[in-house]
């Protein structure tokens, strides 16, 4: 496989002068020293490896270049400005009849839980204090609500002229350029969202699904599981791993580009894919404080997330032009999704690698980390794994994966926080309140998930989703991970069948232990930070097993989704 390309889209890194910026005990080398393209074509990894600014090293606290103090005075004269103004704002809004009832925190609390690491859960905490709708005292004209009714949901959701917010522009990496994820419904013509999604949603179909790359990554998984198992008692970090598989699964398949997620890159060169796992952990952490990118000049660490989306623009630039060189290869057909990302008639060519980044990201982020906490629900509760380890080696037609990836899914939905829109009209909740026009509302599913109707909603409990269960008729009609409506994620066919295939290969071949439980982080979406797990090998299925298990599987009713 080719992994060079012509740099010339690094040119508008080449002048800019090499600068250390420290946060904390950390230092980051950014921007990229001065890069200019040779007479023929380098590798990518050659080529990034002389970037410092991939590195991070430890270095003395006392040598910050931004002293601490000058960070919260900035933010603290700029929120108590806004508190005051909104602070008036709201409070004469509350006595309108019929109006969204506030939650019981001040604005300083309220900003403080909407920008926490952990907000899905808070505000889970908050609707058991303040009812399944409620309005959040934020610094905003327009009320922001939180909506966990599932109806109310579903009736937003199916509103085409409730569209989304300005929020989603965070995916745009600051350029300016709406991509898939945050246009608008009724945005029109080729460079519209209608026409995008429909050019490229023929690529996520079940019959376009590439079972030889999942093989082909699976078992580089195993080699580094079996590595582990002698090396380390099996022990891993399942979190990492299962983010590394899944953007090699995707980039391969779906791109046509090794991102080295999982093996790493030889000596000297560089892993595209761990550079881009880095790179977004830091972009999106930022936007769960989107206020902060205002202050770029004052905070130092906005200025290491825009490096951080600078260089990720530069991965997208590097995947396309990746892509166009395999085009242009003997015998090589590029997928459906690599053929219209080459060839759509973007108004611009810079619109081309945003999009990259939207696909990549969606295709390894939602199913690597629901992977992730499938494997954690399963190692925690032996007794699930060893009944869905005997019906995979024995059922024609196993129905228990399905329950178990709809339970972990439902308890750890990645995207908590849920769809966001704007209200296009007046809606009416169960509890006869208001959700006026132009009220941004978000449907944050983690709550909506372990509502107090559902029985032992805390536990992870796959025979809930039995057809014979009382509750299973309306269980699935408020289970919406993949969100609802037109909007709904484009990729959700190919995200269930990795996760069920590559949930049914670990446990087959595997049997998963907890060594230590991970907390709950959300920026973007819902991760199981620092989860650590132990892989003992079971037994070894050969690839004449996985071929059936995967057929399997793929004729069940369980992989269902918008084709």
């Amino acid at each position: 496989m080719l992994t060079c390309f012509e740099l010339h889209h690094f040119q508008k890194l080449s002048n800019q002068e090499n600068q250390i910026i420290t946060i904390g005990s950390l230092s980051y080398h950014t921007p990229c020293p001065s890069l200019t393209p040779g007479s023929s074509s380098l590798m990518v990894s050659d080529k990034l490896s002389q970037c410092s600014f991939w590195g991070r090293t430890e270095i003395n606290r006392s040598a910050q270049m931004v002293p601490e103090f000058d960070n919260e005075l900035i933010i603290a004269i700029g929120v108590l400005i806004t508190v005051i103004i909104a602070g008036v704002f709201c409070y004469f809004q509350s006595f309108k009849v019929g109006s969204v009832p506030f939650a019981n925190l001040s604005m300083l609390e309220t900003i403080d839980t909407v920008t926490s690491y952990d907000s899905p859960l808070r505000i889970h905490n908050l609707s058991f204090e303040s009812g399944s709708t409620f309005r959040l005292l934020l610094p905003q004209l327009a009320p922001v609500i939180v909506c966990t009714e599932w109806k109310v949901a579903k009736e937003i959701y199916k509103d085409d002229l409730s569209d989304k917010p300005d929020f989603y522009k965070v995916f745009d990496l600051g350029t300016g350029c709406p991509v898939l994820v945050s246009k608008k419904t009724s945005s029109p013509g080729p460079s519209g969202w209608a026409m995008e999604r429909k050019a490229f949603a023929g690529y996520f179909v079940k019959s376009k699904y590439d079972v030889d790359v999942l093989h082909k990554r699976l078992a580089e998984l195993d080699e580094i599981l079996n590595i582990s198992e002698e090396s380390q008692d099996g022990e891993v970090d399942a979190t990492e791993l299962m983010v590394r598989l899944m953007i090699d699964v995707f980039g391969e398949s779906a791109l046509g580009i090794d991102m080295k997620g999982l093996s790493g890159a030889p000596s000297g060169e560089v892993s595209l894919g761990r550079i881009f796992l880095e790179e977004m952990r830091v972009v999106m952490r930022q936007s769960t404080q989107p206020w902060r990118r205002y202050m770029g000049s004052f905070l130092p660490d906005v200025k290491i997330a825009i490096a951080a989306r600078e260089r990720l623009i530069a991965v997208g630039e590097a995947i396309v032009e990746n892509g166009r060189m395999r085009e242009a290869e003997p015998g090589f057909t590029p997928s459906h999704l690599l053929s219209k990302l080459l060839n759509y008639p973007f108004p611009e060519e810079r619109y081309r690698p945003l999009e990259a980044i939207l696909f990549l990201t969606g295709g390894y982020d939602t199913t690597g980390y629901t992977l992730a906490w499938t494997l954690f629900e399963l190692a925690r509760n032996p007794e699930e794994q060893s009944a869905l380890a005997l019906e995979l080696t024995q059922e024609e037609h196993p129905s228990r994966l399905e329950r178990v990836v709809n339970e972990a899914m439902r308890l750890w939905p990645v995207a908590s926080g849920g769809g966001l829109r704007t209200a296009s009209k007046d809606f009416t909740t169960k509890d006869f309140y208001t959700i006026k026009k132009g009220s941004k509302v978000s449907f944050n599913q983690y709550s909506m998930h372990r509502q107090p109707w559902i029985r032992n909603a805390n536990k992870f409990i796959p025979d809930r989703w039995r057809n014979e269960d009382p509750q299973v008729d309306e269980l699935r009609k408020s289970f919406m991970p993949f969100g609802f409506g037109r909007r709904n994620c484009i990729g959700q066919t190919h995200a269930l069948l990795s996760i069920k295939f590559s949930t049914a290969h670990l446990v087959r071949e595997y049997e998963w232990s907890v060594v230590q439980e991970p907390k709950p982080m959300f920026f973007l979406t819902l991760k199981p930070e620092g989860l650590r797990l132990k892989a003992k090998v079971a037994a070894a299925a050969t690839v004449e097993d996985l071929t059936l298990m995967i057929w399997r599987i793929m004729c069940s009713n369980g992989s269902r989704g918008k084709e």
